[in-house]
This record gives structure tokens, C-alpha cells and sequence, in this order.
């Protein structure tokens, strides 16, 4: 009688790894407090604790990388009921703000899951834009009579008026996207810093719709940023609004240019047939904001912040949101001339909105220009169109004394330092090959630029951590939890940390794209784990655009390429900005171009150096990189 094989021992799926190698699909050692391998590995271990998710009853979806079940009665296990007499307070004083109330209740001294808020708040409006209001038209909005309060700046409190409709269906692949944007923005809370209701205006003469493209801005300003800091400390929630309230010149000014980059926002997501009516007034309110900026140039005393932040906006509205193919450098020029003027008195040295805006400044300013050619840097002291880039370099280091500068666009001081030091040695590079003669001078020059490249590239080889808690604290990071905070920040600043070196290495030395596939694929491989670690989840790609092109356009391995796309595409489609959908295009006329020099030249796509910004040109494009 034949022995009867013994079955195999079924492998049953446990749930003790680290959030973290989870999240990699790695194993883990499961090792407390934090596991060996995301310590080897450089990453912030997130530990073993349970999350939370909500799962959609209708269609099952939830938020990735979340426990998804919980029992019930666990939720209230431990705290103590609400007696009738603090239910009943609670009730009456919903409407009101917890901090001006002194019981124990509302000052926490009684712990408990439990909450009384108003219906108002709780419907779907003072949650966050919903997406069933993208094509509304303008008399979609009712004002109601401003409340008799006694003061001058009573302002109107806009309500939706009830339509008896069916929602419509959406009809094609941008409309699916909507509504997967709406999960985004429905997760937003209303600004606390502004604390503003629903639909309430900060211009009380402004027009509904203006008003609705408002509130869009406040919304969609917080998704901007990789890892979401609270409200004060996002520039787009908290500085930029209250300088465009300001009745001044430049205020109205920076007031229509975020109108515009609203409109220009909706318009791309609701596609060409439905944006049309944003798309108008996009134009019309960034031709308003071109008109009150050189009014306010004109005029004798200018606030340096609102100007500033101005130029600024107008330049991502047009070039950025827009994807204007020509004329951001004009547009830098102009913000380098007017805040040359103003280093004498150093206003970023005096007040937050003005270092906020600064920094947006040199930020933009050195990501931006890692576009120009070396010819143009090497000429650029001398040149009639100078760049002020030694200027902008004593700019640079007092910005960077603030610890979270950076935060934006998830870099910090150091790296965005490095990268201007790049840039500075790809002019030096381009000036002593036009300049000098003699073997001997041209050997020492070559060994002096060797050794700054590699003094860049040892620098760059520091851990990432170092002060990063400093770094996440003055940057407010309060929308997550701080161990998930941590490993999110630690992730982009590694994107920019090894983009960088991508840039050292490949645009500025040359090296073939074989010499720094090894920095492409974990830049790739970090971003699709933050898209996927992040709070917006596939939904809503925040990631910074200018690391992920500089590995992009070097990746030339199957799976670099495979990890790419699949970036690229989710940009292009969730972001509703333009300029996302240029990148890729130029992203894929690098690699077509590389494959064609490859087979002609005989050799591995790996071994075929281009630089990226040629093409660009080719293709009559000069993209600014935000």
C-alpha cells in the first residue's frame, strides 16, 4: 500500500510585523522597541501599534496600509459615560468654541470618545469640498443677509440651495479622478488658523463664485505639501490668504492670482468640455493680477511680503498650474531684482510672513534654475539678464537658519544648499573649459572641481535624521501620527538627498545613466512608498515634482521604468496641474531617444549619456520644475 504523502504545512499570514517593513513587503525581525531592518535600512521603524480606517459601507474601499476591523464595543471600553447633565451642557454650548467654556468637559479633564457637534458642521460642506459641486454654475451659490452684529466687517455666509437631482454618473476617466479627489478633499478640515466657516469670504465684496474659488484654494493648499503640517505653519493656509485680504494694491494683486491658480486647478480636473467656464476666469482674474502687481511696483512704498508673494503666485498660476511653456525665467528675474532690493534691510529676518515668503522665493528659485544650460550660469555674472545668483546666496544661508526651512517641498536647508553648490560648480566647469589654456592650470582647475564634487557627494552621504524631530516640530506636523510623520519626512528628504546626486553625477558630470541606477531605483522605490505610506493614499500624489524627474529621465532599467510610469501617471491624473503632464512627456521622449542612440551606437541604453535639458528644448518646452 503506497505511504500517503504528509500534506503540506498551510502558511497562515500574521500581522506582527512593523508598519514600515509591512508597508515594503519585506520580512521583519519583529525586533522592540524598533526592528534591525529599518534601522539598517535608514528608515524610522513605525512600530507595532493598531490603526484605525474607516471602510466605506457602499463600496468596501478603505485607506491603505490600516487594520481594517475593530470591535465595536472597544471604542468606549475603559472611559467613563457622560452623565444628563454633561450631555445636556454639551448640547447647548455645540455652537460654540471649546476655549470659551471653563468646565471640565471642555477642557479635557474628563477623557472620553464621545462629542456633541451641530448638524451644520457636520454636513458634508463644513467637512470639505465635494466634487458634486465641480460644475455648478454661479448662481449655484445664495448669500444669505449678513447677521446684524454690529461690526463693520460682518461678511456673508454662503449656503448651497437644495436641488431635487439625481448625481450625475461620471462619464469618463477624469471624472472617475474627481471622485477620487473628493475622498482627498472631504478629509481636509476647514483652515484653523483662519477659522473660517463654509463658504464664508474673506472679501466681503467678492462675488459667489469668486468665493467658491476661494474656499477650493484653502482646500486644496494643504494637499500641496508632502508631509501636511497644521495650518499656521503652511504658508498657502495661513500667510498667503491673510496678505490677500489686505486692502492694498499687491493684496489685490495676490488675491486674483490665487483666483486664477484655483481656476486653473478646477479646470484641469473637470477636462476640457466641463473646466470651460474656470478656464475664462482664470484668465480674466491672472490679467487683474498682472494689472495690480505693476501698480503696486509703481507706487512709492511697496509691502515687500504681498509683492512678493505675488510675482510668486502669478509665476506657479501661469507656469506651474497653466503650463505655460515660455517665460518663468522673466517672471524669476523680476523676484530676484525686487528682493535684491531689500537685502540691505533683510525684512525676512523680521517677520514670519516675510521669511515664509522668502522662502517660497529661494526655493523656487534654485529647483527652478537646475533647468538652465551651463553656458547660461557660466555667463550669467556678466550677462545683461543677470540672475543676481551670488546675491541670492547670502538669501539662501538666512533662510536656511530656520530649522524647518525647506518643509515645503519636504527638502531641508542642507540639501537645497547642496543643490545651489551643484549648480555653482556646473558654471565654474563651463567657464574654466572656455577660459583656460595652459595644461598645467587647466589640471589643477579640473582637481579643484573634482574635489568639490566629491566633498558635495561625501556630504550628501549623511544620515538624514540628524535633527529631524527639530525639523518635523517647527514644521507642525500634527495631521498624523508622529511616528508616521517621522518615516514620511525621512522617505522625501532621502527623494531629494539621492536626487541630488542623481543631478551631481548625471547632469552636471556626465556620467551615463548606468553610473547612478542604483541612486535612481531608490528614489523611485522611496516615492512609491510614500504615495503609498502617505495619508492621501493613491488619491492624491503630494510628492515634490523635481526628484522625481531628475530619477525619471535617468531610469532606463525595466523595473526603474515600470515604478516610473506608474508615478508619472498617477501625478499627471490626481494632481490638476498641468505642468505634471509635460514631465512625463519629456520623461518619455528621453527614453525613446536613448533606446534609438543605443541601437545605433551599438550599446546598452545605460551607456548613452543625454542631458535632458536639450530635449526639452526640442521639444519647445522649458518647464519649470514645481
Amino acid at each position: 500500500m503506497p505511504k500517503i504523502k504528509p500534506s503540506k504545512s498551510r502558511f497562515n499570514k500574521t500581522f506582527t510585523a512593523c508598519w514600515t517593513c509591512r508597508a515594503r513587503s519585506v520580512r521583519c525581525d519583529q525586533a522592540t522597541p524598533h526592528c534591525e531592518h529599518c534601522k539598517r535600512r535608514g528608515l524610522v521603524c513605525e512600530g507595532y501599534h493598531i490603526r484605525l480606517v474607516w471602510v466605506d459601507k457602499d463600496t468596501g474601499s478603505y485607506e491603505p496600509m490600516q487594520r481594517r476591523g475593530y470591535a465595536c464595543e472597544l471604542t468606549w471600553k475603559g472611559y467613563p459615560a457622560w452623565t444628563l447633565k454633561e450631555v445636556g451642557h454639551l448640547i447647548e454650548t455645540c455652537d460654540q468654541r471649546p476655549e470659551s467654556c471653563r468646565c471640565r468637559v471642555h477642557h479635557h479633564t474628563i477623557t472620553s470618545p464621545f462629542q456633541a457637534f451641530s448638524q451644520e458642521e457636520s454636513s458634508p460642506e463644513a467637512r470639505g469640498f465635494s466634487c458634486e459641486h465641480l460644475n455648478e454654475p454661479e448662481s449655484g451659490f445664495v448669500a444669505s443677509n449678513p447677521s446684524d452684529n454690529g461690526h463693520d466687517e460682518a461678511m456673508l455666509q454662503l449656503t448651497y440651495p437644495e436641488l431635487d437631482i439625481e448625481p450625475l454618473e461620471p462619464a469618463d476617466e477624469q471624472m472617475r479622478h474627481l471622485d477620487q479627489l473628493e475622498i482627498l478633499l472631504n478629509r481636509i478640515s476647514a483652515t484653523e488658523h483662519l477659522r473660517l466657516p463654509p463658504y464664508q469670504p474673506l472679501i466681503p465684496t467678492a462675488t459667489h463664485y469668486e468665493n467658491y474659488l476661494f474656499h477650493h484654494y484653502l482646500l486644496i493648499s494643504s494637499a500641496m505639501l508632502p508631509v501636511d503640517a497644521k495650518d499656521s505653519t503652511n504658508p498657502w493656509r495661513s500667510v498667503y490668504p491673510l496678505m490677500a485680504a489686505q486692502n492694498t494694491t499687491s493684496g489685490r494683486s495676490l488675491y486674483h492670482a490665487m483666483l486664477a491658480q484655483s481656476a486653473h486647478h478646477l479646470g484641469k480636473l473637470k477636462g476640457e468640455e466641463n473646466g470651460q467656464q474656470d478656464k475664462v476666469k482664470a484668465i480674466y482674474c491672472f490679467g487683474m493680477a498682472l494689472r495690480e502687481l505693476q501698480q503696486a511696483l509703481e507706487e512709492p512704498t511697496q509691502d515687500y511680503s504681498s509683492v512678493l508673494a505675488a510675482i510668486l503666485t502669478i509665476t506657479s498660476t501661469e507656469h506651474v498650474f497653466r503650463s505655460s511653456s515660455q517665460g518663468w525665467r522673466e517672471h524669476f528675474r523680476a523676484a530676484t531684482g525686487f528682493v535684491m532690493r531689500h537685502v540691505a534691510r533683510r525684512p525676512w529676518k523680521l517677520t514670519h510672513e516675510a521669511w515664509a515668503v522668502t522662502q517660497s522665493f529661494v526655493l523656487s528659485h534654485v529647483i527652478a534654475h537646475t533647468a538652465h544650460k551651463p553656458y547660461t550660469l557660466a555667463i550669467s555674472q556678466s550677462h545683461e539678464e543677470n540672475d543676481n545668483s551670488e546675491d541670492v546666496y547670502d538669501v539662501l544661508c538666512d533662510t536656511t537658519a530656520n530649522s524647518s526651512f525647506g518643509y515645503t517641498i519636504g527638502g531641508t536647508g542642507r540639501l537645497i544648499t547642496a543643490l545651489y553648490h551643484v549648480r555653482r560648480l556646473e558654471a565654474q566647469i563651463a567657464a574654466e573649459a572656455g577660459t583656460t589654456t595652459n595644461a598645467t592650470d587647466a589640471h589643477a582647475t579640473n582637481l579643484s572641481l573634482v574635489e568639490e564634487a566629491v566633498a558635495i557627494l561625501n556630504d550628501l552621504q549623511n544620515p538624514p535624521d540628524d535633527g529631524l524631530d527639530a525639523y518635523l516640530d517647527s514644521a507642525g506636523t500634527v495631521r498624523m501620527p508622529l511616528d508616521r510623520a517621522r518615516t514620511l519626512a525621512s522617505l522625501h528628504i532621502n527623494l531629494f538627498r539621492n536626487a541630488v546626486g542623481i543631478y551631481l553625477l548625471s547632469t552636471v558630470l556626465r556620467f551615463p545613466p548606468s553610473t547612478v541606477a542604483g541612486y535612481v531605483i531608490d528614489v523611485l522605490s522611496d516615492a512609491w512608498l510614500f504615495v503609498n505610506m502617505s495619508p492621501h493614499g493613491t488619491t492624491y500624489c503630494s510628492l515634490s515634482l523635481w526628484p522625481l524627474f531628475v530619477a525619471a529621465v535617468d531610469a532606463y532599467l525595466p523595473e526603474a521604468q515600470d515604478i516610473a510610469e506608474r508615478i508619472l501617471e498617477l501625478v499627471a491624473k490626481t494632481s490638476g496641474v498641468k505642468n505634471r503632464c509635460d514631465v512625463k512627456c519629456l520623461v518619455h521622449k528621453v527614453w525613446a531617444m536613448r533606446i534609438d542612440l543605443a541601437q545605433e551606437s551599438n550599446c546598452g541604453p545605460g551607456d548613452v549619456w543625454i542631458d535632458w535639458r536639450d530635449v526639452m528644448t526640442q521639444m519647445d518646452m522649458d518647464i519649470l520644475f514645481l
